[in-house]
């Protein structure tokens, strides 16, 4: 029986490195890229509040002298993207504004076109009989002075 237990102790004992030598690469990696997270997040905060600075963000002006914890840089940086987000927003409904204008422009310009073409449309189909009507009495006329020269001629050759 203890045999059995130790068998099966050295059989979880086996599991439990093998899992233990996948899991262990993974969590050191883990761990690096949290650092390297952390450090870019702190990176980030700076440069964030740096900017804040040079865009003029009160909170940050304020306090830009004087020794301030991550919180407050964070505080800061939050207000600074606030503002930035607010007139990213303005700035971006502008922007649409002025597209869905464009776009009535361009369905207005179209539209012209579609009616002017409907006119060009309607104008030829109203010449198109006229222009044969005219060719029908210009080929009448035309006949009618050859049957007549013809008639002529022979009314003078019959006398």
């Amino acid at each position: 029986v203890i045999n059995r237990e130790l068998q099966q102790l050295d059989k979880s004992s086996e599991w439990f490195n093998g899992l233990s030598a996948r899991v262990t690469p993974f969590l050191t990696s883990t761990s690096n890229r949290l650092k390297d997270l952390e450090l870019i997040r702190q990176t980030t905060i700076d440069n964030l509040f740096d900017l804040a600075i040079q865009f003029g963000e009160s909170n940050a002006l304020s306090i830009a002298n004087s020794n301030i914890s991550m919180n407050q840089k964070e505080q800061s940086i939050t207000n600074f993207l606030t503002i930035l987000t607010t007139f990213t927003s303005n700035y971006s409904n502008a922007i649409n504004k002025l597209k869905e204008r464009k776009k009535q422009l361009d369905r207005q310009q179209s539209k012209q076109k579609q009616s002017q073409q409907n006119v060009n449309d309607d104008t030829n189909r109203i010449s198109r009989p006229r222009v044969k009507l005219s060719e029908d009495i210009f080929a009448n006329y035309h006949n009618m002075k050859l049957a007549t020269t013809e008639d002529l001629i022979s009314e003078f050759l019959s006398n």
